[in-house]
């Protein structure tokens, strides 16, 4: 339409009718589409969504909650403790030899933690961590909950991939990954991390000391901060718990990284701290004083997690 109006006043210029011409123009200007704004119909961007920073728009909403969380204790530090739980060397044989208990504590780490990359040191910690948990479980009454040692991880075909202590009570399944993290000095916290707990995908579990002051602030309060030191957190957990969830279904398959023992204490975990695909992180004690047991796992349970045990 603007088109031809617009040819329109060409030609009566060029013919002459200059009355005729300015009354086209003046229509077409009347025609003109007028600027829009910030109704979202035209080209200048809404108030709202220009007043967004960049990395406000592109950051997932549930990265920016576990940013805003404010961090609160779930288990506070503790000092040394005996990492044997009372329980001396004959009562200790005697527990492994009672028919609920099949394996050998830290027996996957013993025969070939160096061979799969380990350092001499982290094994040497990895050993203590799974004893000090084994002794645990010795000290109490699991009334015929059964506890498999040192098994593999079913969806490694290496073999190299393994699950430290599985503990089968009724229609539980307990996936212990012990950790003999010991902290440097009093009062020191893990804290959970920004990256997606989710994912399978390592990450770094910080830890802080009582100068960082972690109790009652946001998370993003600790980005500037560095931590004291960081811990490797694998997904080997979550794997190995999906793979036991699709063998037993029906079965509540529960992972836990089991904080044990150590002669320097134990660190204080905030809430919300996870090893990646959402594996809870609390300490040996803690989970032995809320652990109940349903009695024995069903046979079909049984026999599976046996044939995981790696020295059975």
């Amino acid at each position: 339409m603007t088109f031809l109006l617009a040819c329109a006043a060409l030609i009566l210029l060029l013919t002459g009718h200059w009355g005729w011409a300015l009354a086209v123009l003046l229509l077409l200007l009347l025609l003109s589409p007028s600027g829009k704004t910030s109704s979202g119909t035209g080209n200048t961007p809404s108030p709202k969504l220009a007043s967004y920073a960049p990395e406000e728009r592109h950051e997932h909403p549930a990265a920016r909650v576990r940013r805003e969380t404010t961090l609160v204790p779930l288990v506070r530090p503790s000092g040394p403790a005996d990492a044997d739980y009372g329980v001396d060397a004959f009562a200790f044989h005697d527990w492994l030899a009672s028919p609920d208990v099949m394996g050998t504590p830290a027996g996957g780490l013993e025969a070939g933690g160096e061979a799969s990359g380990m350092t001499g040191y982290n094994v040497a910690a990895g050993v203590k961590g799974e004893l000090s948990v084994a002794h645990m479980l010795a000290s109490k009454d699991l009334k015929g909950a059964r506890v498999y040692l040192s098994c593999r991880n079913p969806g490694d075909a290496s073999g190299a991939a393994d699950i430290d202590v599985i503990v089968a009570t009724g229609r539980t399944v307990w996936l212990l990954d012990a950790k003999h993290y010991a902290p440097a000095r009093d009062g020191m916290w893990l804290v959970p991390t920004t990256a997606d707990p989710g994912s399978w995908k390592p990450y770094g579990l910080r830890a802080y000391g009582p100068d960082a002051n972690v109790e009652g602030v946001p998370l993003a309060s600790l980005d500037g901060i560095a931590p004291d030191r960081s811990y490797h957190a694998s997904g080997n957990m979550a794997w190995a718990a999906d793979e036991i969830r699709k063998a037993l279904p029906g079965v509540n398959v529960r992972p836990v990284v089991l904080l044990s023992r150590t002669a320097h204490g134990t660190y204080g975990v905030m809430r919300g701290t996870v090893f990646p695909g959402g594996v809870p992180v609390t300490t040996a004690d803690e989970w032995a004083a809320s652990f109940s047991s349903e009695g024995a796992p069903s046979k079909q349970s049984d026999y599976y997690l046996y044939k995981l045990v790696k020295n059975a």
